[in-house]
């Protein structure tokens, strides 16, 4: 448990994860009144190791201002996934506010698919990958917080975990299609940023940036180099003996930016395709449980595959 001292989390946004989450955390950090720690995705909430660090770690990831007018607030797309994050969010003193931004699964999947082979690390065609995921029962960190194409876009089973924590009445739910839409993108931002209590300062062209657009690597190993745990062990142990935590976060974000080219845009098409049967049923059912939770209707994201 947190201690009385602890200070407050004004507001989170708990994912899903290739749902816009970059994007929104690039944006509030221009915001004057938002206070964002100083590098995305703590995981202070969702990660044993982190969350083992203690709170006093968890306030100094934060930008230090003396302006009592700033609100806290961190968007890590991991609180969703991992089940322990919603027991340790609602321990803290006071409830934060809770933003959660949702995607069609399916596109989702493909999106988070084409993350994992950008970064040299998955070699797999992608309905190979989607069936993988829906088949595994137990499998290891790396590959829960990596391959989890299918398990990440089960909202339903996520979000109920939150709900029977945490206020319904505090938490907000955005529409993928809605904050990157064309005539929705100001209206959406400017709800999120009434939900969280700030008046916004950005200028609309500043929305128009999305971050994490599609690139492709120049040279897949050393993007494996970076992302692959399971490889280059031996440098990966040297390198933390040697290098600080945020050293190497710094060191790593530079390597990958330089190695990255703008993608072709036809490359990857046709990859979706027909999904299979399973993948669907076990989606619609999990829309039902997120249409009964939320009172919302998701069931739009299938009509085309009906």
């Amino acid at each position: 448990m947190f201690h009385e001292d602890d200070c407050s989390i004004d507001f989170l946004v708990i994912g899903g994860q290739k749902c816009g989450t970059t994007s929104l955390h690039d944006w509030l950090a221009k915001e004057e009144l938002v206070s964002l720690p100083t590098y995305k995705e703590t995981h202070f909430f969702s990660h044993d190791d982190r969350f083992s660090l203690g709170f006093e770690w968890y306030k100094s990831q934060f930008q230090e201002n003396d302006n009592d007018s700033h609100i806290k607030g961190e968007v890590d797309p991991e609180y969703l996934f991992f089940a322990q994050s919603a027991e340790r969010i609602a321990q803290l003193k006071t409830a934060p506010k809770i933003i959660v931004l949702l995607r069609n699964p399916l596109e989702r999947a493909l999106s988070h698919y084409k993350m994992s082979v950008r970064r040299g690390i998955e070699k797999r065609p992608f309905i190979q990958a989607l069936n993988s995921d829906v088949e595994s029962i137990s499998i290891d960190s790396f590959h829960e917080s990596h391959f989890s194409y299918f398990k990440r876009g089960l909202y339903g089973k996520q979000l109920s975990r939150f709900i029977a924590k945490c206020p319904k009445s505090e938490i907000a739910y955005v529409m993928f299609e809605d904050l990157f839409g064309e005539n929705t993108q100001e209206s959406e931002y400017l709800r999120i940023c009434q939900f969280i209590g700030i008046q916004s300062t950005l200028r609309l062209d500043a929305l128009n940036l999305q971050s994490n657009a599609a690139v492709s690597p120049r040279f897949y190993w050393l993007n494996s180099l970076i992302w692959d745990k399971r490889r280059f062990s031996t440098l990966r142990d040297l390198s933390k003996i040697i290098l600080s935590r945020r050293i190497r976060r710094v060191l790593y974000q530079l390597v990958y930016s330089s190695n990255i080219k703008a993608r072709n845009k036809d490359q990857g098409s046709g990859l979706l395709a027909e999904p299979p049967d399973k993948v669907m049923q076990l989606l619609k059912e999990d829309a039902c449980l997120l249409n009964k939770l939320t009172g919302l209707d998701f069931t739009h994201w299938f009509s085309a595959y009906d």
